[in-house]
């Protein structure tokens, strides 16, 4: 046999080697989580729902309000009725829109998160806030979450927050609750341990 078809020959066996490994799922690429699937793994909208939802001590997820003590925690804000906590996301005010409203906390104090992932800030985005939630607790959350808005008048203020901060945070609430004893609580967490996978890959 020549060497050409010697080589011809190896390349066929390599390929069906290939074939028999692609059929049996253990030569893999692409997305692992379920935002990277669907292409979602940079969109500020969708971790933003899910930052709600996480934050919502009523939730399935069960980890309660451990997230959302962790971040009133951050801002000098205390819980004590956590059952009352109220959460949402896109709240218009009169000149803004806020992506996710944490009400209802010890005192009255609301938090107020702005929230990037790749986009510039608004025009006067930060002061708008300033002015719509004026007694609010402001955080601005990022990727790196090394900084406040640019666009702030009141800079002291803010708080810079890293969404890797608030995925770890998630993680360890995980691993610190209680077993689930639900099937809806395991799916949720699941899920939101997919969405911490996804932030530290992705972001």
């Amino acid at each position: 046999m020549s060497d050409v078809a010697a080589w011809a020959a190896e390349l066929r066996a390599l390929a069906d080697v290939q074939d028999r490994l692609v059929a049996a799922g253990d030569w893999t690429t692409g997305p692992t989580t379920t935002l990277g699937v669907l292409d979602l793994a940079r969109s500020e909208v969708h971790h933003c729902r899910l930052l709600r939802w996480l934050l919502d001590p009523l939730a399935w997820h069960g980890i309660g309000a451990a997230l959302t003590m962790a971040l009133a925690d951050r801002v000098d804000v205390t819980v004590t009725d956590a059952a009352s906590v109220r959460v949402a996301v896109e709240v218009p005010g009169a000149s803004s829109r806020a992506d996710v409203v944490v009400e209802d906390l010890s005192g009255g104090r609301v938090v107020v998160i702005e929230a990037k992932v790749d986009a510039a800030e608004g025009e006067h985005q930060a002061r708008r806030l300033e002015q719509d939630w004026r007694e609010a607790d402001l955080v601005f959350v990022t990727v790196a979450g090394d900084h406040v808005p640019s666009t702030a008048t009141d800079p002291a203020r803010w708080r810079a927050l890293s969404w890797s901060w608030i995925a770890d945070r998630v993680a360890e609430a995980l691993d610190d609750a209680a077993p689930a004893v639900d099937a809806r609580t395991v799916d949720a967490r699941r899920a939101a341990m997919d969405w911490v996978t996804s932030v530290r890959r992705e972001l």
